[in-house]
């Protein structure tokens, strides 16, 4: 039974990304969230009670679009970010009969602080740690996106808004 899910937003108007932010804050049923830079504005990991999501998230203020990826195997475990590390989401689309060796080759990867097998629009759901977000792009480009089984590949970097 899927009990989580990752959701990402994208906000056509950014400013009403901070109305949404504060009410992402205040639901019990978000477990987790991120501003991010690149396909999205805010990830999510929710905790799931029926098909619905929590706290109307879908009816979040300025809100442009919204997928859902159901969290089949959950790898985060206690992985925490890194404070003075850059972060960036990956989102992979695999072969059916490669998502295990790509899901167990990411693992292995040191930059990888976690790696999710999902449903919906991707496959697995990935964040990446580096020094830098160059240090990011060249662990995507030399490590991940040539591996055996990756279809697409889409990233988000992750804007940590303390440090503004």
């Amino acid at each position: 039974m899927i009990t989580h899910a990752y959701v990402v937003a994208r906000f056509p108007d950014t400013n009403s990304m901070l109305p949404a932010v504060e009410a992402v804050r205040t639901c019990p049923g978000v477990l987790r969230w991120d501003a991010v830079e690149g396909q999205h504005n805010l990830v999510m990991k929710v905790l799931l009670d029926g098909p619905e999501l929590p706290c109307g998230i879908a009816a979040l203020p300025g809100i442009g679009h919204i997928e859902r990826f159901d969290i089949e195997t959950d790898d985060e475990g206690a992985a925490t970010p890194d404070d003075d590390a850059c972060h960036g989401y990956v989102y992979l689309d695999t072969e059916p009969e490669s998502r295990d060796a790509v899901r167990d080759a990411m693992k292995a990867d040191p930059h990888v602080v976690f790696c999710s097998m999902t449903t919906g629009e991707c496959d697995i759901v990935a964040l990446l740690r580096g020094s830098s977000f160059e240090d990011l792009e060249a662990t995507i480009g030399d490590r991940l996106r040539g591996m055996d089984g990756v279809l697409r590949m889409k990233h988000d970097w992750v804007i940590n808004l303390s440090h503004l």
